[in-house]
């Protein structure tokens, strides 16, 4: 299970994807930090910056990849 933060990132993600492909031509930018408290800090430059702080234990591993 994702966590609430998480689950906006992804929804921003897609959403500012979306609109790139909507507008004709994007560039973003990601970036991840580690801050206080083993906390991730991540900025999506996309026009304009998003921040979002996702607390070490709502880092979920993603699923196996089966096809290798």
């Amino acid at each position: 299970m994702k966590s609430p933060e998480v689950e906006r990132v992804i929804g921003k993600l897609v959403d500012e994807v979306l609109r790139g492909l909507q507008h004709g031509f994007f560039e973003y930018v990601i970036t991840c930090e580690i801050v206080k408290g083993g906390k991730r800090r991540l900025t999506l430059k996309a026009g304009k910056s998003y921040q979002f702080t996702i607390a070490e234990d709502e880092i979920v591993q993603p699923p196996a990849d089966d096809s290798r």
